[in-house]
């Protein structure tokens, strides 16, 4: 969404010549910012940062801006506590870029298929959709998905077979797959999926890390109860796809089953038993507990 926005600007701009790129807040950006344009009628600036710096030439131009300049800022990171944030919220000039929800996120899918003269049946989209990771990993986003779909449809088909040759799953894309059946207290599935996550040589404590991270999303989000799931997003900084699931149950049980998930991880650290052995017995106590409500 940011390089989208990003070449909206510079389309904007009209070429090279009127627009001045930046990859840091430098000095520089407010002096041209203060001259007459000269390639055009109106000065456009790109600064691209990491993290938004506040600086005194940044907030002396807040206070006296020019009509004559077009400045757009692209933050990847942005602190939402700072002095800064607040005053440019309050100036209306924030446009966030989130997550798309599932259903523009079907229809961005969907149309780029199209667009390559291809299909994708519903069972294949739900497939793609879980694997891809877009919902529960936050280093996916819609950049990663077009160069995936782009290439499925290179293959000449978008289906199961080209979904798992060019969208490989992350260790959080598989820990979803297995909290999935964990949530829907499957036993068979989990010890199934487990065991092939240990057999692929996915490592024990960063699986029972991530599965630690869902329910601290959960137990935190059973505080808010009465809080609408879109504010909750906010709250917590998540997709409500990361802790939806396991908030079906009660606060007691969450906190129980994160006390299981500390003391599987406390012993692989301290080397009281074999990691494999501590990782299947860790999830066969967290099933005890959903099943139980304990």
């Amino acid at each position: 969404l940011l390089l989208e926005e990003k070449k909206r600007f510079l389309d904007r701009a009209g070429d090279e010549l009127s627009c001045h790129v930046f990859e840091e807040m430098a000095d520089e950006i407010w002096q041209i910012a203060r001259q007459y344009p000269v390639f055009s009628d109106r000065n456009y600036i790109l600064v691209s940062v990491e993290k938004m710096d506040e600086t005194k030439e940044f907030v002396k131009y807040l206070e006296h801006q020019l009509d004559m300049t077009d400045i757009a800022i692209f933050v990847e990171k942005m602190d939402k506590r700072t002095k800064l944030y607040k005053k440019l919220k309050a100036m209306n000039v924030l446009q966030e870029c989130n997550k798309l929800d599932k259903k523009a996120f079907s229809e961005f899918v969907v149309r780029l298929i199209a667009a390559n003269d291809l299909r994708i049946t519903k069972n294949d989209y739900e497939y793609f959709e879980e694997k891809c990771g877009y919902f529960c990993d936050d280093s996916i986003n819609l950049f990663s998905i077009k160069n995936a779909i782009l290439q499925m449809c290179m293959s000449g088909a978008v289906d199961r077979h080209s979904i798992d040759c060019f969208c490989p799953e992350s260790n959080t894309t598989k820990v979803f797959a297995l909290s999935n059946v964990l949530f829907r207290q499957d036993s068979a599935a989990v010890f199934k999926t487990a065991t092939t996550l240990l057999a692929n040589k996915e490592s024990p404590i960063a699986m029972m890390a991530l599965l630690l991270r869902q329910f601290r999303l959960a137990y935190k989000a059973s505080l808010f109860h009465e809080v609408p799931a879109a504010q909750l997003e906010k709250m917590l900084g998540v997709s409500k796809y990361q802790f939806q699931d396991a908030m079906k149950y009660p606060a007691g049980t969450v906190k129980k089953a994160m006390d299981i998930l500390q003391s599987g991880v406390h012993d692989i650290k301290t080397g009281n038993a074999d990691a494999e052995h501590v990782f299947l017995f860790t999830l066969s106590r967290l099933m005890d507990c959903i099943q139980m409500g304990c």
